[in-house]
């Protein structure tokens, strides 16, 4: 039986945008599945998690996304962004063995039913001055 649970994608930065979900506020959960290749959880650990911002990025509360069972990281809801928009985690690891260090990047889309802002994407069409009174009625 397959869980109903928000799950992600953990990818190259380059695939970033092929596993971003929108997701609407109103089907979070407490915790986001975080899927990481088994070859990567087996022998890396993960040492750090930052927020991708456009003005660099930004450590996170460590305890906002945490190893869980075998291939899947666990993201706590609460103590990640859930603002309307896009948001990108950079997942920071290092191999076990040769001390390498790597990243893998988490995205996703929040949408809002009740957003402050309408979404219009076009322009309202303005009167034209050059139109006679005959056409207005």
């Amino acid at each position: 039986m397959r869980l109903p649970v928000i799950q992600l994608n953990a990818c190259q930065y380059s695939d970033i945008a092929k596993n971003t979900p929108v997701l609407n506020k109103n089907q979070l959960e407490y915790f986001i599945w975080i899927l990481v290749d088994a070859d990567i959880m087996r022998t890396c650990t993960l040492y750090q998690v930052e927020e991708v911002l456009p003005e660099g990025c930004r450590p996170i509360n460590p305890a906002a996304i945490v190893p869980d069972l075998n291939c899947w990281l666990r993201a706590t809801t609460p103590l990640i962004n859930t603002e309307v928009g896009q948001h990108t985690y950079k997942l920071l690891f290092v191999e076990g063995v040769s001390n390498t260090t790597f990243s893998l990047y988490v995205s996703y889309i929040i949408q809002d039913d009740d957003a402050k802002k309408p979404y219009i994407y076009m322009d309202r069409p303005k009167e034209d001055p050059r139109c006679c009174e005959c056409t207005k009625s």
